[in-house]
């Protein structure tokens, strides 16, 4: 299997390539296509413009040249324009984060967000609501934006980074969220440290990861 993976920050490989290490065989092939510029420009403007779109575009179709049997794209920021590129793309294309909105929608009645940029929030909860109302499911979304802890992994802090976002998770379990998600890849790195929440707490690239096997 050759997984073609979409990323805009350096900080997503690591703990996504962690993820796949438990499930690739010697046969399977990971390519990386990434541009820090699709971030950078989203989070200086505080949205996403048209030319960033077309930037992730022509990242997407050099995905594709590869010859992949899979696009997993991991950056949360632009997960909402992965449907436009559906029928323009002849393998599977997904957003790392689907199956984590999908089985909260389905499973969950009061879901916690926690994102560390501010755009991301945004687009999950409006991702999430749609999800639900497919299913015919009304959800209750709390959310915590992070942009502190983003600073913090980006300086290389990655204990401070973690700490923040568990304190996060310990407001909204007190607040009666029955699930929490972890809306970036970066932030899977919090998820040992959250294990003594009474929430069930969801990353995307566990979620994701087990997909894009199911696909295999």
């Amino acid at each position: 299997m050759k997984i073609a993976l979409i990323n805009a920050t350096l900080n997503s490989i690591e703990p996504l390539m962690y993820g796949l290490s438990k499930k690739l065989s010697k046969d399977d092939i990971v390519l990386h296509f990434i541009n820090e510029y699709l971030l950078d420009r989203a989070m200086s403007m505080g949205k996403i413009d048209t030319r960033a779109v077309q930037i992730f575009t022509e990242l997407v179709f050099s995905a594709m040249e590869s010859e992949p049997d899979i696009i997993v794209v991991g950056c949360s920021v632009y997960f909402l324009y992965v449907p436009l590129l559906e029928s323009f793309v002849s393998v599977p294309i997904m957003a790392i984060d689907a199956p984590m909105l999908e089985t909260a929608a389905e499973k969950g009645l009061k879901i916690g967000l926690i994102a560390t940029t501010l755009q991301t929030v945004a687009a999950t909860e409006k991702r999430l609501s749609a999800i639900a109302e497919k299913k015919g499911k009304t959800l209750e979304i709390l959310a915590e934006a992070l942009p502190q802890a983003f600073d913090l992994l980006c300086a290389g802090d990655v204990k401070g980074h973690n700490s923040a976002i568990v304190e996060a998770g310990e407001s909204l379990a007190k607040q009666g969220c029955d699930y929490i998600l972890l809306c970036q890849i970066s932030m899977s790195r919090a998820s040992a440290d959250m294990q003594h929440l009474k929430a069930r707490v969801l990353n995307s690239v566990d979620t994701g990861v087990d997909r894009i096997f199911q696909l295999k």
